[in-house]
C-alpha cells in the first residue's frame, strides 16, 4: 500500500519524524524511525534522514497499511448543528481576529459547549480560503485566551508561520491588549504590580502584594475614565497575562469587577442584575495594538495596527446612564 502526501506551506520546516508522529498518532515512533531508515518512507523518491526538514511541495511516499490518512478529515460544516458564525473584526491571509461572546469558550473543554475555535475553523473551511484537509498537522488555534464570561478580541494564526510569530509577539509584548471595565469604588491611575498564584482545585487565582512560593508577577496599567463615587469606568492596558489576572488583581485592590460571580461584590452584582439584567462580569477586551514588530518577520505589515471591537449594547446603556458617556 503506497500513499503520497504533498507538503503544504503550513507543514513545511518540520522535522520529518515529528511531522509523521503528529500525522499518524497511532503509529509507534520506533516504527516510524525504522521505516524512514529502511526507505519505506521517502521524500521526493529518495531516502532521507530522520531529522530532515520537510519543505513546501516535497512529496512523501509512504508504504505501510498502518499509515491511515482517513483519520484526518475536516469538519463537515453543513452538518455541525452547534455552529455559530463568528463575528470577525479583522482578517487577512495570515491572521483572523474574532469576538468571543460571553458564555463561550475560546477552546472546547470536550463537552457540548459554545466553542469559538471550532466556529472559526468551520467559518474558514466554508469560506474556501483554507482547507482543513490540507492542514495535516497544523491546527488553526487562538494565540490568546479570555475567561469564559469575558467578551472581546481573540487572535488566530491562519498558518504555521503566522501562529509562531503571533506567539512570539505576545511573549515579547509587541501586541498590547486593552480592556474596558466597570469596578466598585475609585482607584488612582498608574501601573499596578502584584503576585498571583492559581488554586487549580477551586479554579481561582489568589493575589499577593509580595512574592510567595509558586507565584508569578502580574502587572497592568490603569486609567480611570470616570467615576460616580460608587463605581468607576476604567481603561486597562494588560502588561502580563495570567489566568483571571484582571479580575483577581482588582479584587485584591478592593475594586472588584461589577457582575463578577467569582471575585465580585454580591450586593452590587444583585443591584446591576435588577437594574440592567447584568449576569456576567462587565469586562471587555476591546482593543489590540501591534507595535515594534521586527522588519524581518512576515507580520511586519501589522506594525502600528489598531484593531477594535464595539462594546455590547448593555454595557453602552449602563455607561450612558451611570456616567453620561456615549461610546
Amino acid at each position: 500500500m503506497k500513499q503520497e502526501i504533498r507538503i503544504s506551506f503550513n507543514e513545511k520546516d518540520q522535522r520529518l519524524d515529528r511531522f509523521l508522529r503528529k500525522l499518524f498518532k497511532n503509529v509507534e515512533l520506533n516504527l516510524i524511525f525504522k521505516d524512514i531508515r529502511n526507505g519505506n518512507i521517502r521524500v521526493n523518491g529518495k531516502k532521507q534522514k530522520i531529522n530532515y526538514r520537510i519543505q513546501e511541495d516535497d512529496v512523501l511516499s509512504i508504504f505501510g497499511y498502518y499509515y491511515d490518512l482517513n483519520n484526518n478529515k475536516s469538519i463537515d460544516a453543513e452538518e455541525y448543528i452547534g455552529y455559530n458564525k463568528p463575528k470577525i473584526c479583522y482578517e487577512d491571509s495570515n491572521i483572523l481576529v474574532a469576538i468571543k461572546d460571553v458564555d463561550t469558550l475560546v477552546h472546547s473543554d470536550g463537552k457540548n459547549e459554545k466553542d469559538l475555535t471550532r466556529d472559526v475553523n468551520i467559518y474558514l473551511s466554508n469560506k474556501g480560503n483554507t482547507n482543513l484537509d490540507d492542514n495535516l498537522t497544523f491546527n488553526i488555534s487562538p494565540v490568546n485566551r479570555l475567561d469564559r464570561n469575558t467578551y472581546g478580541l481573540v487572535i488566530f494564526g491562519k498558518n504555521r508561520v503566522a501562529a509562531r510569530e503571533l506567539c512570539e509577539l505576545i511573549k515579547f509584548r509587541k501586541i498590547s491588549k486593552y480592556y474596558k471595565v466597570l469596578v466598585e469604588g475609585k482607584i488612582k491611575d498608574g501601573i499596578y504590580t502584584a503576585y498571583i498564584k492559581k488554586d487549580s482545585k477551586l479554579n481561582k487565582s489568589i493575589v499577593y502584594g509580595y512574592k510567595v512560593q509558586d507565584s508569578k508577577e502580574i502587572k497592568m496599567e490603569l486609567k480611570m475614565i470616570d467615576t460616580n463615587g460608587v463605581i468607576s469606568l476604567l481603561d486597562i492596558k494588560l502588561i502580563t497575562g495570567r489566568s483571571h489576572q484582571i479580575r483577581s488583581h482588582l479584587k485584591f485592590l478592593n475594586n472588584p469587577v461589577i457582575g463578577d460571580l467569582k471575585y465580585g461584590n454580591k450586593e452590587l452584582k444583585n443591584y446591576f442584575f435588577n437594574k440592567y439584567g447584568v449576569q456576567n462580569q462587565l469586562l471587555f477586551a476591546y482593543k489590540l495594538h501591534f507595535n515594534g514588530i521586527n522588519e524581518n518577520m512576515m507580520l511586519n505589515y501589522l506594525n502600528n495596527k489598531l484593531i477594535l471591537c464595539s462594546l455590547t449594547s448593555q454595557f453602552k446603556r449602563i455607561v450612558r446612564q451611570e456616567f453620561k458617556i456615549i461610546f
